[in-house]
């Protein structure tokens, strides 16, 4: 059995926090798609870029969009896609008298890219994971009017135009960003916000259409300038698959004997008490009971020595159960019939404010119990991924994991 007491730098011990979660869009493939619409700030007539974050999950689709702008029977447009039966990205430009593709070198399906398209009236560019890929000579776009598409191509609709895979974060600009922007936006994987200038990224001032792709649910894709570029999600799903930062995107593993100790603090001694953690399984638990956290022990029944606990219960059909001892009672929680699939992140809030105790999965309230009194928390440490002396362990994956006084805000 092995304590991972030294990697206590995953746990974030806070008074108040707020928890944030990325998320991308899913296509399918077969009919998903965003549509931004037609508006003046879109139908760009000089120098621009174009930007975004992608993941082919296969290459058998003949010639999907990752963004496209067109005047429909002509050659004016823009846009960014995979190239013709290959494993490549392109980066066109319609200048009104033919149109002309950057095309990258050869890229693998099930990997995050960041490519960039930039066109400065006399080159266009692109960019995968901020190097220069390829270079040609073309004027800028001559203003196309029609609908932005995310996905899709702007004015067709065959089935090969349909993106397969992820998409996130994508950008356009009225101006074409120079090489060591480009660099500063990757950020070396880490990303960096576009609408904010840092270092060598100068340009938030040029954006004119900015789609983090982080709401997480309805059909609304929020633009983040001041233009109202927003969109409207068809059939595409939100994932909590995005694209890696180095440090940024980590998560703990555990195999079902490791656990985490955080020694115990009086700053857990309050009457209040929020519990936020991200799991991922890859599959279900072969044990009825799969602690992610836990603190105190367990002397069995009436469990009033189980002071707080957040667990994977029923094996193979599972839910969640949060645990609490207030004022010497033992209070129980469950998901009941909501339940966590495999092969996804879900993200689980536990919480207690003096008068109730609430479970609350993927921002989701999934049940609540009244309870009053004072919060027992004992002088037992605090862990991770395993109940003493039973030996409940948990397999999987934990994130973000952090320790608050009253409600986590969503």
């Amino acid at each position: 059995m092995k304590n991972l007491t030294t990697i206590i730098t995953a746990i974030f011990l806070l008074t108040s926090i707020t928890t944030a979660q990325n998320y991308s869009l899913s296509f399918d493939g077969n009919d998903d798609y965003v549509n931004v619409g037609n508006t003046s700030s879109l139908t760009i007539s000089g120098d621009i870029t174009v930007s975004a974050w992608v993941y082919f999950d296969d290459f058998n689709t003949t010639l999907p969009n990752v963004i496209s702008k067109i005047t429909d029977g002509s050659n004016v447009s823009y846009g960014i896609e995979k190239n013709l039966n290959e494993s490549r990205l392109s980066f066109w430009i319609g200048d009104g008298t033919d149109f002309v593709e950057a095309i990258s070198g050869v890229l693998s399906a099930t990997t995050w890219y960041h490519v960039v398209g930039t066109n400065d009236g006399t080159n266009s560019k692109i960019y995968i994971n901020g190097d220069l890929e390829a270079t040609v000579a073309q004027g800028n776009p001559a203003g196309p009017t029609g609908d932005l598409k995310i996905g899709l191509c702007s004015t067709q609709s065959q089935s090969y135009r349909y993106w397969d895979g992820l998409i996130d974060e994508v950008a356009i600009w009225n101006d074409a960003l120079t090489a060591d922007e480009i660099t500063a936006l990757y950020n070396s994987g880490n990303g960096l916000d576009a609408s904010s200038n840092s270092g060598n990224y100068t340009s938030s001032s040029n954006l004119q259409g900015y789609w983090k792709f982080n709401e997480g649910s309805g059909t609304t894709l929020t633009d983040q300038t001041s233009n109202g570029n927003d969109g409207t999600i068809n059939g595409a799903t939100w994932s909590t698959d995005v694209p890696p930062t180095s440090g940024g995107n980590n998560a703990l593993s555990f195999d079902g004997n490791d656990y985490v100790t955080i020694p115990h603090s009086s700053s857990f001694i309050n009457n209040t008490i929020s519990i936020s953690v991200w799991v991922y399984l890859d599959t279900a638990p072969s044990s009825s009971e799969s602690y992610l956290l836990f603190k105190g022990t367990d002397t069995g029944s009436p469990y009033t020595d189980r002071y707080w606990g957040l667990r994977l219960s029923g094996g193979s059909n599972m839910h969640v159960d949060g645990e609490f001892v207030i004022s010497g009672s033992y209070y129980i929680i469950s998901s009941n019939s909501v339940s966590l699939d495999t092969g996804n992140w879900h993200h689980i809030l536990l919480t207690y404010d003096g008068s109730e105790i609430k479970l609350i999965i993927d921002s989701i309230e999934v049940n609540s119990l009244s309870a009053s009194g004072t919060l027992s928390s004992g002088s037992d440490n605090v862990l991770l991924a395993y109940m003493p002396p039973v030996g409940y362990h948990f397999s999987g994956y934990l994130d973000a994991v952090s320790l608050g006084q009253g409600n986590i805000k969503q």
